[in-house]
Formats: C-alpha cells, sequence, structure tokens
C-alpha cells in the first residue's frame, strides 16, 4: 500500500488540518498540490498519512465526541422546550430524515454532474440547510435508539473495506458481489 505524508504548517488551525483529515478519509488529495507517482493520484483512497506536522492526533476524535454530545444535548432542549418529544418516535424520526433527504435530491434534480458540482451561492444556501435537517433527525434518530453514531461509522468503514478491497475497487463502480 503507498504513503502519502500530510504536511501542514504549524500555523494551520486545527479545523483546517481536521478538514484536511477528512478530505483524506474521503478518498479526496488533501489539497490540489499533492504530489506522487501516477498510480498513488489516481486512487487516493490507497494513501495512509504518516504524519501531520502539529496534528494532536488523539484529539480529533475527542473534538468530534464533544461536538456531537453538545449537538445531541442541544437537540434535546430544543425539543423538550417544545415538548415534542411525544411526536419523536424512531419510526417517525426515519420518516423526517427520508422527507428532507428527498428534498436535497429535489436541488440536484435535471442539473448536469457539472452544474450539480457548482451550484450557485443561493443554491448552495439552500442545500446546506437540507443537509442539516438531514444531520439533525440522523443524530436525534440515533440518539433515540441509543446508536453510538460514531462507532456505527467506524464498523460499517471497515464493513466497506472488506466488501470494496481498493485494489479491486478502485476507479470502479459496481456492487460489491459483482467483483470476481
Amino acid at each position: 500500500m503507498n504513503r502519502i505524508a500530510i504536511t501542514v504548517s504549524v500555523r494551520t488551525s486545527k479545523l483546517t488540518r481536521l478538514r484536511m483529515l477528512e478530505r483524506w478519509m474521503s478518498g479526496m488529495p488533501a489539497n490540489r498540490s499533492c504530489t506522487g507517482s501516477g498510480d498513488s493520484i489516481r486512487c487516493a483512497r490507497r494513501l495512509k498519512p504518516l504524519s501531520c506536522a502539529g496534528c494532536d492526533s488523539t484529539g480529533e476524535g475527542e473534538m468530534a465526541d464533544v461536538w456531537l454530545d453538545k449537538l445531541k444535548q442541544r437537540l434535546r432542549a430544543f425539543i423538550a422546550e417544545r415538548d415534542w418529544q411525544q411526536y419523536h418516535s424512531p419510526k417517525n424520526l426515519s420518516m423526517a430524515l427520508i422527507a428532507e433527504a428527498a428534498e436535497l435530491v429535489e436541488h440536484f434534480q435535471w442539473l448536469t454532474e457539472e452544474q450539480s458540482a457548482s451550484l450557485p451561492p443561493e443554491k448552495l444556501a439552500e442545500v446546506e440547510l437540507e443537509l442539516a435537517d438531514i444531520q439533525i433527525y440522523l443524530v436525534e434518530l440515533a440518539d433515540k435508539l441509543r446508536v453510538d453514531l460514531q462507532a456505527a461509522v467506524d464498523k460499517k468503514l471497515a464493513l466497506n473495506a472488506q466488501k470494496y478491497p481498493a485494489d479491486k475497487v478502485c476507479g470502479r463502480a459496481k456492487k460489491y458481489n459483482e467483483y470476481k
């Protein structure tokens, strides 16, 4: 497996470093100036970071935990202030989640690939709000069911890594059972 070092300035904010890490984990180069052999750049998902100058490798997960916990508390308070707990069953939350996802899809319906990747600012602002709605319902549903979202995501990524090994699927978009 190829490896790449992600180097950032000590002056780079922790948020910027986290965004770079998120981009790397999603398979995108941390920035547009990434270099490497043709194979490693064509399939960035094969790359693993060796180091991140100035990063605290143990603090990133803790930051996400704190943010998610604060969001859960804010959502609980918001719902309690309005006496909406009675309506927020797992069934209703899952239905609201899918309705919001459909509203998100509406913004992209009939757009070309290029148009969907470069939304005008006012459309992007609307998409941002739909994404927030989806996140809110997702977090609330997981909280209601006592599902640890971070652990669930880690588990799912591990399962996907087994179903879709990078050396077999890189650059291909088939279902896992179609690879030989």
